[in-house]
């Protein structure tokens, strides 16, 4: 059965694959699941709410970007820059951050389970703290 997006849907989708730089860009609640993102730049860009669930995110600048509840699941974020990145309330199951730039970024409430793969060093907040 073949997934029936919507016109809107299929424009930011096809813009987001079609510009590289995003920096500051309102995205949030946007679908964005299953992209090949490397080479984009998401600095400060308001993703909040968005469906990332297994997008590439290799490489990809997202300094300072709203990733608030967003949907992360499956996602790659190996050699991402999340710096300073708010991804509060986060769902990243299976999500790989591996030798992702976290420093300063917000991990508050996000959730994740053993598939979820940290760099070395970060240890995200446990349910509950």
């Amino acid at each position: 059965m073949a997934i029936i997006l919507r016109r809107r849907t299929r424009q930011i989708r096809a813009h987001v694959l079609d510009t590289d730089d995003h920096s500051g860009a309102d995205l949030s609640r946007t679908k964005l699941y299953d992209l090949d993102l490397r080479g984009k730049v998401f600095r400060g860009a308001n993703l909040s709410r968005s469906d990332l669930t297994g997008a590439n995110c290799t490489g990809v600048d997202f300094e300072g970007a709203d990733l608030t509840a967003a949907f992360l699941t499956g996602a790659q974020f190996n050699d991402a820059n999340l710096r300073g990145a708010n991804l509060s309330g986060a769902y990243a199951l299976a999500t790989d951050f591996g030798g992702a730039q976290l420093q300063a970024a917000i991990l508050d409430r996000v959730v994740y389970d053993p598939g979820t793969v940290w760099p070395p060093g970060v240890e995200p907040p446990r349910p509950g703290d």
